[in-house]
């Protein structure tokens, strides 16, 4: 074979594996699809990745989604794979390095689609919200909704009414938290929006409740009660029983109470929903039940399951940020794999191409 002949050999077979790196995480029958799809749907891929809790693979999906984005120079793409990256940090809890791409995508979209920053700027919000930086959150959701006035998006507006509602809620700053909270229910009546409109009103009925309003608190949440019943929404059904005691035995409606803690307990045993956390509430509301009938004996063993499920909820959070530490350290693990191997390859490739240069000396 002519040494030309093996030169273009080693070129195709280059850059074959270039093409197959670029593509291993798309199908087949996206090849010659144009790159917006393919970014798509590496983002979508990306997303279900994360559902499944396998995060190495969901980062590789995003970060070949920018990288796609970048070579292909498609400004609103590299944004949107900034957003799917500070999403994977968000998920690792790395708040730092979310933030950090966060910004990175706020400032490709209010250059190239402002309609598009919007809703980073909920996600920045809430990342302070977790960091329990309510002034910068509050600033974030007020940019952003601004944002969505102006561009007359109530879709979107409405989630920063609702977000904004939690900050001052948090705040104890309570006649605020209600306004942003009726703006919120307001516009989910207009978009005939059910399921979201009762979730509002349910948080607005703790609201009332955490201002001393009870019997507004208990019609709220004996409104969302009938929606869940009519919705078969037994989940919905089950955080109204859990928190209808804190607003009857302030009325001194014990037997009610009683009755909706019981609700409450049979469906956590049935379902194991955040069994621990759930179970803490319900025997803690038995418990005062029990005292204020004057059934100490009664009241002691409660307080001791609510004791037990306490340490398993702390147990639980320990359990899980070790899991959270144990997953970062996986996935840097991977990467690092992936980085040896790539530089593998490309030392394989080097040797190749010297090859073909003393071939052809």
């Amino acid at each position: 074979m002519h040494l030309r002949g093996l030169f273009y050999i080693f070129l195709l077979i280059g850059l074959a594996r270039f093409a197959n790196a670029q593509s291993s995480l798309l199908p087949d029958s996206l090849a010659d699809a144009p790159d917006s799809v393919k970014c798509w749907h590496l983002r979508e891929l990306g997303d279900q990745l994360i559902v499944k809790g396998k995060m190495p693979e969901a980062k590789a999906a995003y970060q070949q989604a920018l990288e796609l984005a970048q070579a292909a120079k498609r400004p609103v793409d590299i944004g949107m794979g900034y957003r799917s990256l500070g999403y994977w940090y968000q998920n690792a809890n790395d708040y730092g390095k979310t933030l950090d791409l966060y910004h990175q995508a706020l400032r490709i979209f209010h250059r190239h689609a402002p309609n598009r920053a919007v809703r980073v700027y909920l996600r920045i919000g809430q990342s302070y919200l977790y960091l329990k930086d309510p002034d910068k959150a509050r600033s974030y959701f007020q940019r952003g909704l601004t944002v969505a006035r102006q561009q007359r998006d109530t879709s979107d507006a409405v989630h920063f009414y609702g977000s904004l509602s939690i900050v001052e809620k948090d705040q104890k700053n309570y006649p605020k938290a209600i306004q942003y909270s009726q703006t919120a229910l307001k516009l989910y009546q207009q978009q005939k929006n059910k399921l979201e409109y009762n979730v509002t009103l349910l948080n607005q009925a703790l609201l009332y409740k955490d201002m001393g309003q009870y019997k507004t608190a208990e019609a709220q949440l004996k409104e969302v009660a009938a929606y869940s019943r009519q919705a078969n929404d037994k989940e919905m059904l089950a955080y109204v029983d859990i928190n209808l005691p804190n607003v009857l035995l302030p009325l001194n409606r014990l037997d009610e109470a009683e009755a909706a803690s019981r609700r409450a307990l049979a469906w956590i045993n049935r379902t194991g929903v955040n069994q621990f956390s759930m179970h803490e509430e319900v025997y803690g509301h038995l418990s005062r039940i029990a005292e204020r009938r004057g059934n100490y004996q009664q009241a002691l063993a409660f307080y001791k399951l609510q004791m037990a499920a306490h340490d398993s909820v702390f147990n639980s959070a320990k359990n899980q940020q070790i899991a959270e530490l144990d997953a970062r350290y996986q996935t840097r693990e991977q990467e690092a794999r992936i980085q040896l191997l790539n530089e593998s390859n490309a030392l394989k490739d080097r040797q190749i191409w010297a090859g073909v240069g003393e071939c052809c000396c």
